[in-house]
């Protein structure tokens, strides 16, 4: 709960505004990290700390391509990694030996290469929405 410890609120304060003014509070509180008005207003009137959402404009285009990327590597590890489950169901392992030691070294590459790649996309998205 948001009561901050702090003992039962009992009494109110009713204000009346327009619409306009109504709007403007709203829109206003629609940008803070609060989940309730009542503890918005609070904070305003009590005069302290309120935070606000940011985001930064200049990576929306940035953020799309990454999540893009994302999609487009995790579908080529699932491809990757269904040529390699065929290469191992061959029979002739004489002659495939040295390709699954090549296929097994590039697959780990990429799957250490995926998961940089996931992280820092990850870490891109969270700053980009503000999680």
């Amino acid at each position: 709960m948001e009561n901050e410890g702090q003992a039962i609120r009992k009494k109110w304060i009713s204000v009346r505004v327009s619409d306009e003014e109504h709007a403007a509070i709203l829109e206003k509180f629609k940008r803070t990290t609060f989940r309730r008005l009542s503890h918005y207003a609070r904070q305003v009137l009590l005069q302290k700390p309120v935070t606000v959402k940011f985001r930064d404009a200049s990576l929306d285009g940035f953020v799309e391509e990454l999540i893009l990327l994302r999609s487009a590597l995790h579908s080529i590890a699932v491809n990757f990694n269904q040529v390699v489950r065929k290469l191992n169901s061959l029979k002739e392992v004489d002659a495939l030996l040295p390709w699954m030691e090549i296929a097994d070294r590039y697959q780990s590459e990429l799957n250490s290469k995926v998961e940089i790649i996931q992280k820092l996309i990850n870490e891109a998205s969270r700053k980009w929405l503000q999680s």
